[in-house]
């Protein structure tokens, strides 16, 4: 018996986006701190918004695409390996060297994409498959998002006779509303991933994509308040604890030809679907996964790549760019103080208020601003003189530089502390 594989494989792709018991955004909402107002936020979805957003209008209006994604657009798809074409690598491709799937329009010069768009272009050419893929966790993916760095950059990290290893990363995100709301970006760090694949692209050994959730913070989410592009748009940053998408196992003919050519049943007497076994992958040559993260992060951000000169230069080719604008960056090359000399008292501040219990947050430094309040100026040089408990907190940052702000631009800002330890004469406060 013999199948005939230039007849194209399927491959089945599950998910794994949501639990059973909260819905995304809960689960993001829920590794977040007192900084970001969500405080003891073990409550159901209503009353985390109302916490988060106490003006109804922001809850019900501007959060009602969040609100609604409870669930993948599609559990289940099935693809055919053709499909899939679209990761092998160009000819002559070298181990760990990358290549553009989708490449990226986009620089630190030519500015961004409109905020103020609901619906994706129509996919094209390599971008059909990723646009496919990305629209089992929601129908309104855009593969290129609409800050640089974007696209789809992979390597190929293990080669055999027949088969390819490629790992890829993907920047995309998603428009979550739809018209009369307005519209919210919800824009993961990156989407990365590896697939094996055939040679000749008419089977797939094995794929994956995901969220990288080993960091504290894996998503950006930005939602605008007016319908145009100078409309206000506020800001936040979430954990997605899970974002996947897996193939359920390798790719099988969609049809099996015995040795005369005909077709016969996909299934034994007994009703059991007939089992494939298919053959152990010899690598000649293989690239760890660290390995070609790093090339592929480099390929994103090419300012990572060596020193800091060449990495101005090729972040910033602009002389202009970088003999200017950066001249700060470039002087700033050791801290402003390596060694100080602090007095017990001046860390008072850092004590909890009288009565504070322990996993109690409380504020050392109030922050002025919130999501209804804008941000402050950007054009300004020096900071305030610091006053009351800032003193201290400045200090310390003068260490690192002699310019600090002890209150960020935007919301949230200050500094917040809990007591995590008790004894009967010291206390242990964890601060942010």
């Amino acid at each position: 018996m013999s199948s005939r594989h230039s007849v194209p494989s399927r491959c089945l792709l599950s998910h794994f986006c949501m639990s059973k018991s909260k819905s995304l955004w809960q689960k993001m909402a829920a590794g977040q701190k007192a900084a970001y107002g969500l405080a003891g936020l073990e409550g159901h979805e209503q009353g985390m918004l109302e916490h988060w957003f106490p003006c109804p209008q922001v809850s019900h209006l501007a959060l009602s695409g969040l609100r609604n994604w409870t669930t993948a657009a599609s559990p289940t798809a099935v693809f055919a390996a053709r499909h899939f074409r679209p990761f092998l690598p160009p000819p002559g491709q070298e181990l760990g060297q990358p290549w553009w799937i989708i490449p990226g329009e986009l620089s630190v010069f030519t500015g961004y994409l409109s905020n103020n768009r609901f619906y994706p272009p129509p996919p094209k050419d390599k971008e059909v498959i990723i646009h496919r893929l990305l629209s089992m966790f929601h129908p309104r993916p855009f593969v290129k998002t609409r800050f640089a760095p974007q696209g789809t950059v992979a390597c190929l990290t293990a080669i055999s006779d027949s088969y390819y290893t490629v790992m890829f990363r993907i920047h995309a995100e998603f428009q979550l509303s739809e018209p009369p709301d307005f519209p919210f970006w919800f824009s993961p760090g990156q989407f990365t991933g590896h697939i094996i694949l055939s040679k000749d692209a008419t089977h797939i050994r094995d794929f994956r994509l995901f969220v990288p959730n080993h960091r504290s913070l894996n998503v950006d989410m930005e939602w605008l308040y007016g319908a145009s592009e100078t409309s206000n748009m506020e800001v936040d940053i979430g954990y997605i604890p899970q974002m996947e998408l897996e193939a359920t196992g390798p790719s099988v003919p969609s049809v099996i030809l015995d040795e005369d050519g005909n077709m016969i049943d996909s299934r034994l007497p007994s009703g059991e679907p007939l089992q494939f076994v298919f053959e152990e992958i010899k690598w000649h040559q293989e690239l760890s996964w660290e390995e070609a993260a790093g090339r592929l992060e480099v390929a994103m951000y090419p300012f990572k790549k060596g020193h800091e000169q060449g990495m101005l230069e090729h972040w910033f080719p602009c002389p202009q760019v970088s003999h200017l604008a950066l001249s700060g960056l470039r002087n700033w090359t050791t801290a402003a103080s390596p060694t100080a000399v602090f007095a017990a008292r001046h860390f008072r501040p850092f004590l909890p208020p009288p009565g504070q219990e322990l996993g109690q947050p409380w504020w050392i430094i109030p922050g002025e601003l919130s999501v209804f309040t804008g941000y402050l100026s950007n054009n300004r040089f020096y900071p305030p003189p610091p006053k009351d408990k800032e003193v201290i907190i400045h200090r310390l940052l003068s260490m690192f530089h002699p310019r600090p702000f002890v209150k960020t631009r935007f919301a949230p800002q200050g500094t917040v502390a809990c007591l995590t330890a008790i004894s009967d004469s010291y206390y242990t406060v964890m601060f942010r």
